[in-house]
């Protein structure tokens, strides 16, 4: 997320010049645009330099043939 809103630095420095309207719906596009590409579909194997200073230990998750599996168990 920190490199999204970095990137997005001069359009947020923009966004706090106007009013009215046209701020809330540039609010609204940097929220969405925030929100889509601030997620981390890898974030299990690579864990944030947040995480890591909290000290947070992430553990792989498990593999698509086990969630599969467990999915089947608890349909029959």
């Amino acid at each position: 997320m920190a490199r999204m809103v970095g990137s997005c630095a001069d359009s947020i420095a923009k966004a706090l010049e106007l009013n009215g309207d046209d701020a809330e719906a540039e609010w609204n596009r940097l929220a969405g645009l925030l929100y889509h590409n601030g997620f981390d579909p890898n974030w299990r194997s690579r864990p944030s330099v947040l995480d890591q200073l909290r000290g947070w230990r992430i553990t792989p998750g498990r593999s698509r043939r086990q969630r599969a599996a467990s999915v089947r168990a608890r349909r029959a």
